[in-house]
């Protein structure tokens, strides 16, 4: 049996908080349903990289960057 599973980070565009921000989901899509889950991670915008996915370099919101796509 093959299962149609996939998961993609995102940057929720609906939903921004009062600060500017948007939060970083998981969209899991199975069987053609998809369900979204937050992360409890929030960047702007303009420093989310939407074609790999992650953070960009330059957010000076966090120490390391890297350490937080990692984590994602």
């Amino acid at each position: 049996m093959f299962m149609n599973t996939s998961i993609k980070l995102s940057l929720d565009t609906r939903r921004m908080t009062q600060n500017g921000c948007f939060p970083i989901i998981l969209r899991l899509t199975h069987f053609r349903k998809t369900t979204s889950i937050k992360t409890g991670h929030y960047v702007p915008e303009e420093y989310w990289d939407n074609h790999r996915c992650k953070v960009k370099r330059n957010f000076p919101d966090v120490d390391s960057v890297h350490l937080l796509n990692t984590l994602l």
